[in-house]
């Protein structure tokens, strides 16, 4: 479809039935979809493709970033604007995509990298405008270096967390791929997957819950909005450590479980 040729409607009628149900259960659905159309259009109009505008969607992620680190009200406000912009573009990325039927390796790397590194940079730059801020939340005194102690901890569980839920879900793909071509195989496991099973089914639940509160795409976002606002950077840091340090013993358990399962 020509670009200069796709009106809004086209955009707004692009989404599908799985986006739209999926969009059902985004509580900040409402703060992006109605907005990206319209953004989607001035990108289109001016030539920006979906890869173009994952892109710009990561380098202004890494501006609200940047500004995130330094505890002043100005750069405050600009890394909330630049969050802001970012999860938009995030929208609009998938818009363009859809309308123009035109999808990319690049493109989809791209866009899986963006929310990947922006969320493990963020409790990083939280820790430094709390060590910056001299952000004490406590009344006992402790060395301002445990701020960024904490910071690149919080950064560093979330890449552990993907990790080991990746390595699960390869394990998970490459048994049930053997199980296909070994009938006794497929006898032991009776139809009923491991990865089913119902010591791994509360962990992933107990993974997805802690993910749910923590992600930018459903109420993670609104909260850190929140806790910027309030100036209650440590505090939103600290949360981010205990629901990442959550996630990432969930994703390590199931990664233990399934493999100690499917190696015997």
């Amino acid at each position: 479809m020509n670009k200069n040729s796709v009106t809004l409607k086209d955009i707004k009628n692009s989404l599908t039935t799985a986006k739209a149900a999926q969009d059902k259960d985004r509580i900040i659905t409402v703060l992006f979809r109605p907005i990206s159309y319209y953004l989607t259009y001035l990108l289109m109009r001016v030539g920006f493709s979906a890869n173009k505008t994952s892109l710009l969607s990561f380098c202004v992620g890494l501006v609200s970033i940047t500004f995130l680190a330094f505890p002043n009200i100005y750069t405050k406000t600009l890394a909330l604007l630049c969050l802001y912009i970012w999860q938009l573009l995030e929208y609009c990325d998938g818009n363009i995509a859809r309308v123009s039927g035109k999808t990319s390796f690049a493109g989809a790397v791209i866009d899986d990298l963006n929310p990947i590194m922006i969320k493990m940079l963020m409790p990083i730059a939280l820790g430094i405008n709390a060590f910056l801020s001299s952000d004490r939340p406590f009344v006992f005194k402790y060395p301002l270096e445990i701020n960024l102690v904490i910071g690149f901890a919080a950064g560093m569980l979330y890449l552990l967390s993907f990790y080991y839920a990746e390595l699960s879900n390869k394990i998970f793909t490459a048994y049930e791929g053997n199980i296909k071509e070994n009938p006794i195989k497929a006898k032991e496991v009776s139809g009923n997957s491991i990865a089913r099973e119902k010591k791994c089914t509360v962990l992933l639940k107990i993974h997805r819950i802690a993910e749910y509160i923590e992600s930018f795409g459903y109420a993670g976002l609104i909260i850190t909005f929140l806790f910027i606002i309030l100036n209650m950077h440590l505090y939103l840091l600290l949360l981010l450590l205990v629901v990442r340090t959550i996630i990432c013993t969930a994703s390590l358990s199931r990664f233990l479980y399934i493999a100690i399962k499917y190696s015997n």
